[in-house]
């Protein structure tokens, strides 16, 4: 029986930890198709987080001191993981009850798989379907998952990047580590992770990512970073693959307008529209810069990935 580990890095996490590990322990074939490790890695909570944890009878870890973000956790959890396959998912996450299931059937035949997702707002209670839908499952040739990643190629407006909170892949690749300078962004993970390898993808949302307005991605100093370091691990990737870094290098631009955008910061959101890919939608993006935000940000996601 294969035994799957699932890595939990959190901080201050009392509010959405007892979801995500019941949605954890919830999973349909526990016991008889598969065994669960699930281990927390707590950041020096502030709050009663770890407390709530050790409350499932799971195993929690914990750094030495607060490192700012989730990375560090997530190696900790790596090197900790004794699971044939690993998972990594976020403290404000939650499954639905035949992830673990659904996806072991396509691990007999890639190391690496996901899943479609929504973004869930708790705050509004809009839910956004991230997936195309297409199929029962996809698979995917050596290195189309990490030209897609790398691209930031999208598919109705919305990227085909993998999120990592739905990815099951094999132990032979928990070798790959997060950067710890920065200590939050995992866009270099992924790459290396995706590179020269066959993945799969269960098309069906078997994720919820839940989202309030104080997540990491929304934070200003995160945006900065996010944006800077992804600047400069695509120049590593810029004479191999030219085609995919000058696309990729448009989105980011902008997703980074979509996020001044959504913070009000009209002025350096028209500053990165008129840096990124131009079409239609990007030409009503800046006119409603002047006038008519308000209605499209009560109406549409503009930022959430």
């Amino acid at each position: 029986m294969k035994k799957i580990s699932v890595i939990i890095p959190t901080y201050n996490g009392s509010k959405c930890i007892k979801r995500l590990i019941s949605s954890i322990q919830n999973q349909t074939g526990l016991g008889g198709d598969f065994d669960l490790e699930i281990i927390v890695v707590d950041d020096c909570s502030q709050d009663k987080t770890a407390e709530i944890a050790k409350s499932f009878s799971v195993k929690v870890l914990s750094t030495r001191e607060n490192t700012g973000g989730p990375n560090a956790g997530r190696n900790i959890g790596l090197r900790a993981a004794t699971g044939d396959y690993i998972c990594l998912v976020d403290q404000d996450d939650e499954w639905a009850t035949t992830k673990i299931q659904k996806q072991l059937k396509l691990m007999e035949k890639v190391p690496i798989c996901f899943t479609e997702f929504y973004i869930q707002d708790d705050n509004s209670g809009r839910s956004d379907l991230y997936g195309t839908g297409s199929a029962d499952f996809e698979f995917f040739e050596e290195n189309e998952t990490f030209l897609k990643t790398l691209a930031r190629k999208k598919h109705r407006h919305r990227y085909e990047t993998p999120y990592l909170g739905s990815l099951m892949f094999d132990k032979q690749l928990t070798v790959l580590h997060f950067e710890e300078f920065f200590g939050k962004l995992d866009f270099d993970w992924l790459l290396r992770l995706f590179r020269d390898q066959r993945t799969a993808k269960v098309s069906e949302p078997l994720v919820i990512r839940h989202v309030d307005g104080s997540n990491l991605s929304l934070d200003l100093k995160y945006r900065r970073l996010d944006y800077f370091y992804a600047r400069m691990i695509y120049e590593q990737y810029e004479d191999d693959f030219p085609k995919e870094v000058k696309a990729a290098i448009k989105g980011l631009n902008g997703t980074r307008a979509r996020y001044y955008y959504k913070m009000n910061n009209m002025r350096k959101a028209r500053e990165y529209f008129f840096q990124s890919k131009m079409n239609w939608k990007t030409i009503l993006y800046i006119i409603t810069t002047f006038a008519g935000s308000d209605f499209v940000k009560k109406h549409f996601r503009v930022f959430g990935t």
